[in-house]
């Protein structure tokens, strides 16, 4: 308990900030207390009301749970200027510690506290700058760089000998198209500052809309690092990047179309309206907008069914607001180049499990991942158990949805991430100070904490300066030394082939297969890669796993297109020439190999393999015979990281449209 010295206090107690309190007589003590949870705002005839009692000596207040500082009863709201009548009550006033965290805020200078919340805010920034290369991001600028180029979206698969008459849904055109544009202004260094900016964007979203709500902006701050290390092993330059921020979109038109929704029923509209436009670009930027339209679906039907509840007067009104909006963005789905075979083949897609992609996991075989996801989920559910903020359902429950989505997927812990990251702050910050209060109430009188000298101001702004700069200039660092590392994906191995012109048909791992064909265009294609399903058929994906994972690996959601399971079928499917797998993540398909005896090893150092056709590579009557001498087979691992893109030949902002030529359309079937 604090006391503060007044004097006088008007006899007219205003609510003010969310406390309660209660005067008896004129020389007695004036107490505030937090308000019930169940006193908050619960329906029209709830809250911030004043009440006396009958004897007209006591008097109540209800204000919000937080109050920013406590100086004097002007602050309080317990002096009315415009009055002059006064009534003499206790010298003393009795007010509840808010929590730590609003007493550190109230006696902590401004400067210093701004220093603690940037440095926090840093230390997010590069949780979400950790991760860099992706394995599919050389197809996706490749795919975006050839649609600016020839100006035709293909409509069969690009790049491949095995399906190049397969239909080609791609529901990533808009992201490629703006890695593509992004990579010819400002290179690879701008699509990975792009991808910081995204994630600060992003965290200051979130940070504002905690503010509004009551949270310090550097308890807010705080709550970023969570939500940053469950994001951070998917914030990377990809198509997916899309589907984050369009969710934090919405997330923050949804926050502000209901921002009243618990005091007078409300809905804002015209923050609703954005959500149509938002779904077109989400449709045609990743796939992701399934999870978008059906957090959407719930919370707008959540939203109606709580209606009923708190204002059954006004449900004819909301249902025309909730349809008007859910119903258009449900047919954005149909707002792209395929028409409905998008939303077909989505459907068909979705319903086949993808256990050879490791984001398509449960969190039980997801690895350190799980380290963010018990963490987040962790802090969650105590919040939710310990808040004196009112408790929002149909945010808890969508959260425990995806929640839920994240252990079945780990893909979706993203989602989670953000979900809480825009509606948990105000519960963590409560919960904080509820366990702060129960401690300090603990603490003998003399412990308490006592006010900063300067000089411990001053010592400790240094600190938070220093703190700043080393985060900063650790992720400029990190930004500037940005390249593709020679021991993850096989750089030496595309110098080879480049050294000795080799081409043709490729087989190639499938986590190097979108870095090969864009490295190798447009004179070599490939039988596989990260498009998946958007262009290749079961049987060919079926036969390349038989290959790269074997046909009895648990991770397998093999089909019955192929009878029996050959692993070295890929070898003849559409007569390749050309084999380039991993030795580390390939060691079924390094076994397979070994045995064949019309296969020829050209290439190997303790990251990969390249083997090539005996009949063109072995024979000395051949052409492209390659003596032994020049072949180089070593187990040394490569060091050090190449500069980006890591071709043999092009580089800089246009490395990727130097592979777009005449024979382009010819090769890669972009004329079809």
């Amino acid at each position: 308990m604090t006391t503060l010295p007044v004097a006088t206090i008007t006899s007219t107690l205003i609510p003010a900030n969310g406390w309660s309190g209660s005067a008896v007589g004129s020389d007695s003590e004036l107490t505030l207390q937090r308000p019930r949870p169940e006193a908050h705002r619960s329906g029209p005839q709830a809250s911030n009301r004043f009440s006396r009692a009958a004897d007209e000596d006591i008097a109540e207040i209800y204000i919000p749970d937080v109050v920013d500082e406590v100086t004097s009863p002007e602050s309080l709201g317990l002096v009315n200027s415009s009055t002059t009548e006064n009534v003499s009550v206790a010298t003393r006033l009795s007010v509840p510690e808010p929590g730590i965290m609003a007493d550190s805020e109230s006696t902590t200078p401004k400067w210093l506290l701004n220093c603690f919340t940037l440095a926090l805010l840093l230390v997010s920034t590069n949780l979400l700058a950790h991760r860099t290369v992706e394995a599919d991001l050389w197809g996706h600028i490749q795919y975006g760089e050839e649609w600016l180029s020839t100006g035709v979206l293909p409509q069969t698969a690009t790049h491949t000998y095995s399906s190049p008459d397969h239909r080609w849904i791609n529901h990533e055109n808009l992201s490629e198209l703006a890695l593509a544009i992004t990579h010819r202004l400002a290179g690879g260094h701008g699509i990975m500052l792009g991808k910081v900016l995204a994630g600060v964007a992003a965290l200051l979203l979130m940070l504002r809309v905690a503010v509004r709500r009551g949270v310090p902006a550097v308890a807010a701050a705080a709550m970023t690092i969570p939500v940053a290390y469950a994001l951070a092993e998917f914030w990377l330059a990809r198509p997916q990047l899309a589907s984050f921020l369009c969710a934090a979109a919405m997330c923050l038109l949804l926050e502000k179309a209901f921002a009243d929704w618990y005091a007078d029923g409300r809905v804002h509209r015209r923050w609703l309206v954005p959500i149509i436009p938002l779904m077109v670009v989400w449709v045609n930027a990743h796939g992701g907008f399934a999870a978008g339209l059906c957090i959407l679906a719930a919370y707008l039907g959540l939203r109606f069914l709580e209606c009923f509840r708190l204002w059954p007067q006004l449900w004819k009104s909301h249902l025309v607001t909730f349809a008007a909006t859910g119903i258009p963005a449900a047919l954005t789905i149909f707002v792209n180049p395929y028409g409905a075979d998008l939303p077909l083949w989505m459907a068909n897609s979705l319903g086949e499990p993808r256990p050879e992609i490791s984001e398509w996991a449960s969190m039980s075989e997801a690895g350190i991942t799980i380290v963010p996801f018990s963490i987040l989920t962790a802090l969650t559910v105590v919040s939710m158990a310990l808040t004196r903020e009112r408790r929002d359902p149909v945010q808890f429950f969508i959260i425990g949805l995806v929640t839920l989505q994240a252990w079945l997927h780990l893909r979706h812990l993203a989602f989670e991430a953000l979900l809480v990251g825009f509606w948990m702050p105000p519960h963590f910050y409560s919960a904080w100070n509820r366990v702060a209060d129960w401690w300090k109430s603990r603490r003998p009188q003399a412990e308490a904490d006592r006010p900063m000298t300067r000089f411990e101001r001053l010592l400790i702004g240094s600190q938070a300066t220093l703190t700043c700069a080393a985060l900063a200039a650790f992720l400029a660092w990190k930004l500037a030394t940005f390249g593709v590392d020679r021991s993850e994906y096989p750089v030496a191995a595309i110098e080879f082939i480049d050294e000795h012109q080799l081409s043709g048909r490729v087989v190639v791992s499938f986590d190097w297969a979108q870095y090969t064909l864009a490295a190798l265009a447009p004179h070599s294609t490939v039988g596989f890669d990260g498009r998946f399903r958007t262009c290749y058929p079961q049987d060919v994906i079926d036969m390349t796993f038989d290959f790269t994972m074997g046909p009895d690996s648990d991770h397998r959601n093999r089909s019955n297109t192929l009878p029996d399971a050959e692993p070295d079928r890929v070898l003849s499917f559409g007569d390749p020439n050309l084999v380039l797998i991993s030795r580390k993540l390939d060691r079924p398909a390094t076994r397979v190999m070994d045995q064949q005896t019309d296969w020829v090893l050209l290439y190997q150092d303790a990251t990969a393999q390249l083997w090539g056709r005996s009949s063109l590579y072995s024979d000395e009557d051949s052409a492209d015979f390659i003596p032994p001498a020049d072949r180089r087979i070593s187990d040394e691992a490569p060091t050090g990281k190449a500069a980006w893109p890591a071709f043999a030949g092009r580089s800089g902002r246009m490395a990727f449209a130097e592979a777009i030529s005449p024979l382009t359309a010819a090769t890669v079937g972009l004329d079809r």
